[in-house]
């Protein structure tokens, strides 16, 4: 847990339902980039559609669903991980 941040889900309260989501999840891709991150990842997930792929980041995020998912961005410096109850930045 020492390489592990809680990231907080703050898209903006002014947006409407499906906007506060993708506003949400933009603001998610930016903090991934800020730390490095490129244009795709490697998705690890019980969720046949996301796992063992290389994906873009939007639309690998937009598809982690409440099963949850680990999404590798830099092997063994950087991934996310997104599940029903908490959204993890792995980094270190």
């Amino acid at each position: 847990m020492r390489f592990a941040a809680p990231v907080r889900w703050q898209p903006d309260p002014n947006l409407g339902l499906w906007e506060r989501h993708l506003d949400g999840l933009q603001k998610i891709e930016q903090l991934l980039k800020s730390k490095g991150a490129g244009k795709t990842c490697w998705a690890i997930s019980p969720n046949s559609g996301l796992d063992g792929k290389e994906l873009e980041i939007g639309p690998a995020l937009d598809g982690i669903g409440w099963e949850g998912a680990i999404l590798s961005f830099i092997p063994g410096k950087l991934a996310y991980y997104g599940g029903e109850h908490e959204t993890l930045l792995l980094s270190r």
